[in-house]
């Protein structure tokens, strides 16, 4: 159940926005970084929605299993994947 901590802030769950959260976010990103040409991204939001990943923070790339690896890829690289900042390679 969502809002447990805030329910004043409690919705339902909204079809096109809540179920797209990670994909509007990026093409947000994409939009701006087109005009702005950014140096560098600093992203500090939460980019695992709804579920997360089986890993706890922090767990070394190099240490997390073919399952969590492949959560990764598909929840965030492919997300927010594409140029680096100015149009070069991603890091």
């Amino acid at each position: 159940r969502r809002g447990r901590h805030f329910p004043g802030r409690h919705r339902p769950f909204v079809v096109g926005a809540d179920d797209a959260a990670q994909q509007r976010v990026a093409a947000q990103m994409r939009a701006r970084a087109a005009v702005a040409a950014p140096d560098y991204v600093l992203n500090v939001g939460d980019n695992f929605y709804w579920g997360g990943v089986e890993k706890t923070c922090g767990t070394p790339m190099d240490e997390i299993s073919f399952t969590a690896h492949h959560q990764f890829d598909q929840v965030f690289e492919k997300v927010y994947g594409g140029g680096g900042p100015a149009g070069g390679p991603p890091p």
